[in-house]
């Protein structure tokens, strides 16, 4: 099927498929679930069919490029520099590579190309002392960043406005796997790279959702195996901790309130992996493959807030990664001091407060604690 009519046929099935799905899963939540449907379930519902019957040419040449330009367009106020992109090319250890793939003799035969985007910089940012946030999106690997996203980004820095926020737009996956890990991981080093050595910047806090938020973790192992400057905090929402180790009846179980759909999610991870033998390392699935060591060295460094929701098809692997950590640096980690959940909120639920003032957005108790952890000294 050629891309028009993939799109005209995908836009069929959606017509008929939503309101069938939202009627037919309303009853299943009614029935087995105790639950009445309201706006958010429906959007869950609704989000859930539209990924699930996605196809390759409508989330290239339709849904990321669209995804750009209602970002680009999303109108947030105060935000100097908004979009502006610097482009690097870092050189990153000949070590590098070995030490992520687990191969001896792997070495870079060129620089890493990264492209960082500033979301927002004063005109007076001071690189020795201002805080700056180094962002990494969510999307499967597969996504751009959403505009939802955007807004709420717009409502950190409304909240925070002494901070700079800077994205990296790493390489997204394909069928086709010609961008797989751990280039993503390597651009996001390079990134960090970019802010702390080649500019200076000294109080750098990274953030991620979902496998931006993978890439957070994995980045922080990286810098701690590497002996690297580590960043003062670390948050990540709904992080997706083992991109190709699925707990499947959990997530046949959860699929019903989340909107991600199984299919897709087997399907990103397929997308993500170079092949089978990667399936123990440590920094692609970072709680099945979790380094107790390693985690106690990097709480001693970097202070780390973990939120997830209590719908999300993640989330028992993330309530396992959290208990690991726990039990690595009980000084360092606590669930009272960081941990915050959304207990019947969706994947990466912060991301979804979009129509709100900055007080509404703040009366959700997982958005006041990213903020009170983002604020922090």
């Amino acid at each position: 099927m050629d891309g028009y009519a993939s799109i005209i046929w995908f836009s069929i099935k959606c017509l008929f498929l939503v309101p069938i799905n939202i009627i037919k899963d309303g009853l299943v939540l009614r029935f087995k679930h105790g639950r009445l449907l309201n706006a958010d379930l429906i959007h869950r519902i609704a989000n859930r069919t539209f990924l699930a019957h996605s196809s390759e040419y409508l989330v290239d040449c339709l849904v990321n490029p669209y995804m750009k330009k209602s970002g680009d367009a999303t109108y947030i106020s105060n935000c100097p520099h908004r979009n502006s992109i610097e482009h690097a090319n870092i050189r990153l250890r000949d070590n590098d590579l070995a030490t992520v793939t687990g191969t001896a003799d792997a070495q870079f035969q060129n620089g890493i190309d990264v492209q960082m985007r500033w979301f927002v910089k004063s005109n007076t940012f001071d690189p020795k002392k201002d805080p700056v946030i180094y962002y990494m999106h969510g999307g499967g690997f597969r996504f751009r960043e959403i505009d939802n996203m955007i807004v709420f980004l717009g409502h950190i820095h409304e909240a925070y406005p002494e901070e700079a926020i800077v994205l990296v737009d790493y390489t997204l996956t394909s069928r086709i796997k010609e961008a797989v890990f751990p280039q993503q991981l390597l651009e996001c080093l390079a990134g960090y790279e970019w802010l702390t050595k080649e500019n200076g910047y000294q109080n750098v806090t990274l953030l991620g959702d979902s496998a931006g938020g993978n890439l957070v973790l994995s980045l922080l192992e990286l810098l701690q195996k590497s002996a690297r400057p580590a960043p003062k905090k670390a948050a990540v929402i709904s992080p997706w901790v083992n991109p190709t180790v699925h707990d499947e009846e959990v997530f046949a179980k959860q699929e019903i309130v989340d909107y991600l759909p199984i299919v897709k999610i087997l399907e990103w991870g397929e997308y993500y992996i170079p092949g089978p033998e990667y399936i123990n390392n440590p920094f692609l699935d970072v709680e099945h493959n979790f380094d107790n060591s390693v985690w106690e060295k990097v709480l001693e460094r970097t202070d780390l807030l973990v939120t997830y929701g209590g719908d999300e098809m993640f989330c028992d692997q993330v309530k396992r990664f959290i208990e690991k950590l726990k039990s690595s640096n009980p000084s360092k980690f606590s669930a009272e001091n960081n941990v915050a959940v959304d207990k019947l909120g969706a994947h990466t639920s912060p991301l979804f407060f979009t129509k709100l003032n900055l007080k509404n957005w703040l009366n959700y108790n997982i958005n006041r604690e990213l903020v009170r952890f983002l604020r922090s000294s």
